[in-house]
């Protein structure tokens, strides 16, 4: 027989994963905020975390230009007279309060950012990874299109590897989180 094993594709939505490790997420979320310079334009995905770094971002009243495919993420920024919003297309995910699929993917093509901001339900050594393919081919699509990538994880992420690998860490530039890596994760991080 075997042990039970931990779904690699499923996961809670977003508002029970907020409830988990906040403390840590908004100090993740706060020293995110720290990146951003006036007039960056950025894409920031759904997740728990970047929600809270939208938060943090907007007690900064920059003036700033925003993609996400997010609710939550344009919800706190739009209320910033200085920032600019842009919200994807596509079909809408309640639990996840965002859009996904091949419209908002090729919507982000259009796009060029100074910074991408993205989470990821695991991080080790191969790279970021994450329980959902739609949410996967976003990131990928803000990362690629970004000219600075970076992820905001808490460490209860390092070692766990989830159903699709959203990118090798070389292609990451900054991974902020709350504690330092283990010695496998921090060796491939450079």
């Amino acid at each position: 027989g075997g042990g039970a094993s931990r779904s690699l594709t499923n996961e809670p939505g977003i508002g029970l994963r907020g409830l988990v490790h906040a403390q840590e997420r908004r100090r993740i979320a706060a020293a995110g905020a720290a990146l951003v310079d006036p007039g960056d334009a950025l894409f920031v995905d759904a997740g728990s975390t970047t929600s809270l770094f939208a938060a943090a971002l907007a007690i900064r009243n920059l003036p700033l230009t925003v993609v996400t495919n997010c609710l939550p993420v344009a919800t706190s920024l739009g209320a910033v007279e200085r920032c600019r919003v842009i919200l994807c297309p596509g079909d809408y995910v309640p639990r996840e309060g965002a859009v996904f699929g091949t419209e908002a993917v090729a919507f982000l093509g259009r796009y060029k950012a100074n910074k991408a901001f993205v989470g990821a339900g695991g991080a080790t050594a191969a790279g970021l990874s994450d329980a959902d393919s739609a949410a996967c081919a976003i990131k990928r699509a803000m990362l690629e299109q970004s000219d600075r990538s970076i992820a905001l994880v808490d460490a209860s992420k390092f070692d766990v590897e989830q159903f699709e690998r959203v990118a090798p860490l070389p292609a990451l530039d900054d991974l902020v989180t709350d504690a330092a890596p283990g010695r496998k994760l921090a060796a491939a991080l450079g």
